[in-house]
């Protein structure tokens, strides 16, 4: 099975417990050299030092946690933004002559299907679909050749463009939430300090091995499992833990519904 096939939240779980193991087995495999842990004379100094790195690494993560979750739900809002707008040009569009109206339905299906089958898989890669830009492109073309001549056309065709263009700028903006993320040289901070805080208390000796080993464990599996929250929000349209397209089809059960006069 392939590795992107795993679900994410086993692909987590796997994370979280490799972690707690091999922080265990470090544990005990130093605790079988016992001088080369700290010993009491030096709790005062080693424990300070733990403490301070630790505080300065839970802040950190709580400071990245709050990001990504907001990125997570701007993308969120976008999503749900775009296809509010989509739906209301859908509806605006019973209110063109023909043949505009059945050709302004039509491409907006299109790109609704593009959407769904083509560019959510994607935007896990961070790319977006081509398909989907020529037929938002096609829609634009649409509302460029109206012609409204009665003033209530000319107020409802301009009210409907504007929604087309804000779908375009909610569109851009999912488009780039799914290429956004945490750079390497942060995950690489993160990380370097996950372990840094880790290798504290493998190297305090405690008296009580199994409790050593036990809370070690603890601490590495709660590490791994902030990070892996992290990458997960950083990523919102990647893995079954992602944002789904179920909005956009919803909309496409709206245009079925949609009644045409």
């Amino acid at each position: 099975m392939a590795a992107d096939a795993l679900p994410t939240w086993l692909i987590g779980l796997a994370a979280v417990l490799g972690a707690m193991v091999v922080a265990a087995l470090a544990t005990v495999l130093l605790r079988l050299q016992a001088e080369s842990l700290v010993r009491e004379g030096h709790y005062e100094v080693a424990g300070f030092v733990g403490t301070t790195i630790g505080i300065v690494y839970a802040v950190l993560l709580a400071f990245v946690v709050l990001a990504v979750w907001q990125q997570y739900e701007a993308a969120q809002a976008a999503v749900d933004t775009e296809v509010g707008h989509l739906i209301a040009l859908y509806r605006d569009t019973t209110t063109f002559p023909q043949p505009e109206r059945a050709d302004a339905q039509a491409k907006l299906s299109t790109y609704t299907e593009l959407v769904i089958s083509d560019e959510w898989s994607q935007m896990a890669a961070g790319t977006n679909s081509p398909r989907a830009l020529a037929a938002l492109n096609d829609i634009f073309a649409i509302y460029e050749g109206l012609n409204p001549q009665a003033p209530w056309q000319v107020a409802l065709y301009a009210e409907s463009f504007h929604s087309l263009s804000e779908m375009s700028t909610e569109r851009s903006q999912r488009i780039l939430s799914s290429a956004e993320g945490l750079s390497n040289l942060f995950w690489l901070i993160l990380i370097a300090m996950g372990l840094l805080v880790v290798a504290f208390p493998v190297l305090i000796y405690m008296e009580h091995g199994a409790l050593h080993v036990a809370l070690t464990a603890s601490l590495a599996g709660t590490i791994a499992a902030l990070l892996f929250l992290i990458w997960t929000l950083s990523h919102p349209f990647v893995g079954d833990l992602g944002i789904k397209p179920d909005a956009f089809e919803h909309a496409r059960a709206v245009f079925a519904a949609t009644i045409v006069p």
